[in-house]
């Protein structure tokens, strides 16, 4: 499997991240791209990139709560 694929995936996702005006959509592409670095960091070494992967680990839930925050804040207003 062509691991560098994943790579390619995540900084597009990042990208997209960047180009969107809706924060919700931002914050799910940035997840996007966080579980496909972490594939990439998983994958591409001898050994796992750990620094790598908790970082972006460190993303997701950041990002995950936001999204529920968002999604909570919606549904009252």
């Amino acid at each position: 499997m062509h691991y560098e694929l994943f790579g390619h995936i995540s900084y597009s996702l990042q990208a997209i991240s960047y180009l969107v005006r809706d924060i919700l959509l931002l914050r799910v592409a940035a997840v996007g791209a966080s579980i496909a670095e972490i594939s990439y960091d998983f994958l591409i070494a001898d050994r796992p990139l750990w620094v790598g992967i908790l970082w972006n680990f460190c993303f997701i839930v950041i990002n995950l709560g936001q999204i529920l925050y968002s999604l909570l804040e919606r549904g009252t207003t």
